[in-house]
């Protein structure tokens, strides 16, 4: 790989966008930040850079520009000049682009998602032929207070995070790579593969050409995304947190208490009238929308629900809606506020209702402002 140097002892590289073909994978990072043997594919650079004496590293960057700062910011093991560059378009011209390992094989431009994973996965393979030491006495590839039953076997090239445990009778290896805090049940083999951290792989599978992420499987061979796997097959084990942060509770609090003074003292006062024979008399009441959302508010209060998402629903009102859309909306957390009330759609048993509930999920960052929105101007009413 030949490499271009802009400034005397400043390294610059591009970060390739591929966002385009990335955002199919729905991972959170860009292409550099992926795991590639022990560290992002970042964090590799790094270390070439300071073997071959830089003293600065300046990085391009149009993909996701805040992740990639942010694991800059956290790169503090090495004793040089960082610096982030945000560009709208990245070009070849800038510097190396980080389309491999350093002393590996670059990815031309990818045709589809599935080049990138290919090539993730070879990358991994290298780096763990690269780093395979038959003279160490010492097992390096294996980390810190981790479980291996006695009958595991493990396969070199492999390599093993810290606090990850194998079942009896697993086979770890050849080109596999365990992620901190993961478990592989009994008499599962992985091989040419990799687990995420804080995976789980159930007993008596094979995981081989394949990437798995929580209950998310990467069929590198063929070609497959599946999505919510069965638990007992795959799953993530970092423990889930639902209750809404304490800002959003105090936020929350403060709605709640704002909606009970409007309800105890400005609802009276506005009841409707209605004429009967030509004299008036008190009509009913009906609540209006904040008033009856005052008892989820208070929910988020207590942390039960979540300020703003989807509108709770029943199991019979589950089996109601497109079977592709249950799963989505069984695993999310309900909101008192619904990106579906900003549409006027308030109740679950509208067919339509799903759909926005669905969109919510999958698009928290645009519906929130709306949600926010919404919330502020039912006060005014």
């Amino acid at each position: 790989m030949s490499h271009l140097v802009t400034e005397a002892a400043t390294l610059s590289l591009v970060c390739p966008d591929w966002f385009y073909l990335e955002h199919e994978l729905k991972l959170p990072d860009p292409f550099v930040l992926w795991p590639v043997g022990d560290q992002p594919l970042l964090y590799h650079w790094f270390d070439y850079a300071l073997d071959q004496g830089y003293k600065c590293v300046r990085i391009f960057v149009t993909d996701r520009p805040d992740r990639v700062r942010e694991a800059v910011n956290q790169a503090t093991l090495w004793p040089i000049m960082l610096e982030v560059v945000t560009v709208s378009q990245s070009r070849e011209d800038d510097g190396v682009v980080i389309g491999g390992l350093p002393d590996g094989e670059a990815l031309a431009l990818p045709e589809n998602e599935w080049d990138i994973l290919r090539h993730w996965q070879k990358m991994d393979s290298d780096w763990l032929r690269m780093t395979e030491d038959e003279s160490l006495k010492v097992n390096l590839s294996v980390g810190r207070l981790c479980r291996i039953h006695p009958t595991a076997k493990l396969v070199a090239p492999y390599l093993i995070g810290d606090h990850v445990a194998i079942g009896p009778g697993a086979t770890i290896g050849p080109n596999a790579v365990v992620g901190s805090g993961s478990m592989v049940a009994e008499d599962t083999v992985v091989k040419n593969a990799r687990l995420m951290p804080h995976s789980f792989l159930g007993a008596h599978l094979t995981l081989e050409k394949a990437i798995l992420y929580g209950r998310v499987l990467f069929n590198c061979k063929h070609r497959a995304r599946i999505e919510r796997i069965e638990s007992f097959i795959a799953d993530s084990v970092i423990p889930r947190n639902d209750a809404p942060p304490w800002s959003e509770r105090i936020v929350a609090l403060g709605y709640w208490i704002r909606f009970q003074f409007i309800l105890k003292v400005g609802l009276a006062k506005k009841s409707p009238r209605i004429t009967l024979n030509g004299k008036s008399y008190p009509g009913p009441v009906n609540p209006p929308l904040w008033a009856e959302r005052l008892p989820r508010i208070w929910e988020v209060v207590c942390g039960r629900m979540r300020l703003f998402g989807p509108l709770p629903r029943s199991d019979e009102q589950l089996e109601q809606i497109p079977i592709d859309w249950r799963p989505i909306l069984r695993e999310a957390i309900p909101g008192a506020i619904a990106y579906s009330d900003c549409l006027g759609c308030h109740d679950p048993n509208d067919p339509t209702e799903a759909l926005h509930a669905v969109y919510q999920i999958t698009h928290p960052e645009q519906t929130q402002p709306q949600c926010e929105y919404f919330l502020k101007q039912l006060t005014h009413h």
